[in-house]
């Protein structure tokens, strides 16, 4: 027992003497100076069509340095860094999935460059090293003979503001991988869209202020991936990158976005589904079926060569707005840089404007090998307006009656054009108006198409059941 205490003794004497204090990592710093801007080197590469490269010779002796400006805390930036100083940025591709612990937002950073390769990925400036005919990482256990933080992070340079978005191409290569401050900007799907879909990297459409447009590339592994965009305008800060022609911007998280409006929840009521669109009521015309869907990481949507001289119609199918209140439509493009948007045009309509517009359309096809006539229905009497730029009267009750006549004239061997007086014979002598007292129950929902309280009627109620132009008291 005394051997014991004694030795307890000491033992306590021993941590009563010690004097302990936290370990403190020693600031980094590196011993030497650049001797080349990153716009010097950038000068050494010359982006071609293909993903091509430079190797920087060993013992060139080629030092640059920057600030960090991007962090993969938030999981939108994979396995790379970008620095920039002020002449221009740079992306440095490293094979480490964690590096905002070393590298962080603001670190003054030395590249040793002898060695590594500048090249480009789909026309993006890229140091790394090559292999397999691509740009490759850095591997993790090599960074310590070629980056070397100095001091502690708190560097950096103003963001450029950019008000409107150049063609790729007119876009000097040293704003590439830097720092920007889109002002004035807005999501083409605010509110709607999230921030990544759940299977792939997204990209969605952001409008300036003047129209042009630029794509914002979120990772469907962000942290954020699965918040909702932003409404309204404001600024974005973020990294300016490319993907051959178009022009995009990466943030590193929601804290880069400032002065828009927070979502409000809404529910979608529509949407395509692509790889069946055209077995699931989506309609084209053109000659030959120009129109094809694409679905992989990068892109899901329509896509069409057009002729010059030929217009391509996508149909969708009818998009029921039961029980909603304020229906947005909202759909992008991934139009390079540079596209005229105003050729491009989105026609929405009710369902009797809907079914002139589509039946046009297909008679203008068909009269390129037969011979077409029109009869259109107008016997609707609630829709009759003075404005004759409106419309016109929907097609109600007669349309049944043209149909059966029309078609037993056509069966019994009637000319084309004997069917069609025919047809507008009888439109001419057709008058209808509808009148419900009680709402039909729509087939897919299985809810009422309005609510009429006791006493009430609708007054001009539609051929597909759809509300009339005003609700009257039963008299």
């Amino acid at each position: 027992m005394k051997k014991i205490t004694i030795i307890a003794i000491l033992i306590a004497a021993a941590l009563a003497g010690c004097n302990l204090e936290p370990d403190v990592a020693p600031m980094p710093t590196f011993i030497g100076e650049a001797n080349t801007t990153i716009a010097e080197l950038l000068a050494m590469h010359t982006i071609g069509s293909e993903d091509s490269y430079d190797s920087i010779p060993i013992g060139s002796n080629i030092i640059i340095c920057g600030y960090v400006t991007t962090s993969d805390e938030w999981g939108n930036n994979y396995k790379y860094l970008n620095i920039e100083d002020s002449t221009g940025g740079i992306q440095i591709k490293i094979d480490n999935k964690a590096l905002y612990n070393k590298y962080k937002i603001g670190q003054k950073l030395y590249v040793k460059c002898d060695g590594l390769v500048l090249g480009d990925y789909r026309k993006l400036p890229q140091l790394g090293l090559w292999a397999n005919g691509s740009m490759q990482a850095i591997p993790s256990f090599k960074t310590y003979l070629y980056l070397f933080p100095d001091g502690a992070p708190m560097g950096g340079f103003n963001p450029i503001e950019m008000t409107s978005i150049p063609n790729a191409n007119d876009i000097p290569a040293t704003n590439y991988n830097r720092r920007v401050r889109l002002i004035g900007a807005t999501f083409v799907e605010g509110g709607l869209a999230t921030f990544s879909d759940p299977g792939a990297a997204t990209s969605h459409d952001i409008k300036m202020a003047d129209g042009t447009t630029i794509t914002m590339r979120t990772s469907n592994y962000a942290t954020f991936a699965n918040e909702t965009l932003p409404l309204g305008t404001g600024d974005i800060t973020g990294i300016l990158t490319r993907y051959n022609n178009y022009v995009q911007i990466v943030i590193n998280s929601p804290a880069d976005l400032v002065g828009f409006t927070a979502p409000v929840e809404r529910q979608t009521v529509f949407s395509v589904n692509y790889s069946n669109a055209f077995n699931e009521g989506w309609i084209q015309t053109g000659t030959g079926n120009p129109w094809q869907t694409m679905v992989n990481n990068n892109f899901s949507g329509f896509f069409v060569n057009p002729s010059a001289d030929e217009d391509y119609y996508l149909i969708s199918p009818a998009i029921y707005l039961d029980n909603t209140t304020e229906p947005e439509l909202s759909f992008t493009h991934r139009a390079p840089q540079g596209f005229d948007p105003n050729t491009m045009m989105c026609f929405y309509t009710p369902n009797y404007t809907g079914d002139v517009l589509n039946f046009s359309i297909a008679a203008e096809l068909l009269a390129e090998t037969h011979r077409v006539e029109r009869v259109l229905v107008d016997d609707d009497l609630a829709t009759q307006s003075e404005d004759d730029g409106g419309p016109g009267r929907r097609g109600t009750a007669a349309v049944v009656a043209v149909e059966k006549i029309c078609g037993a004239a056509a069966e019994a061997g009637a000319p084309i054009t004997e069917v069609r007086d025919l047809g507008r014979e009888v439109v001419s002598r057709s008058a209808t108006l509808g009148i419900a007292f009680e709402a039909c129950t729509h087939p897919m929902s299985g809810l009422r198409s309005f609510d009429l309280e006791p006493g009430e009627m609708e007054f001009g109620v539609g051929i597909h059941g759809e509300r009339g132009i005003e609700t009257r008291p039963v008299t």
